[in-house]
């Protein structure tokens, strides 16, 4: 497994191989999107802002709730919110 940002490499470097019994079927682009996306996404949640909530408020939340605002803030405030 190579990095992300190496795919383009690692693709150029396989299709090169002649040995007839290497076969490399290409990530398909739908596939790539998805992957890139992740990685963006998950840089960003590492990257949430909490300093706006008082840590008095931060101390009294349940893991749940915690997730929750994160979610929300990664998000910029885009989201429904439901309580049941």
């Amino acid at each position: 497994m190579c990095p992300l940002d190496k795919h383009d490499v690692a693709k150029k470097a396989l299709a090169a191989l002649t040995n007839p019994r290497v076969l490399v079927d290409p990530i398909p682009p739908a596939v790539l999107k998805c992957i890139k996306e992740a990685v963006v996404e998950s840089k960003t949640k590492s990257a949430i802002d909490m300093q706006g909530i008082p840590p008095a408020l931060l101390h009294t939340l349940f893991p749940f709730q915690l997730r929750g605002i994160k979610f929300a803030l990664s998000r910029a405030g885009r989201c429904i919110i439901a309580y049941v």
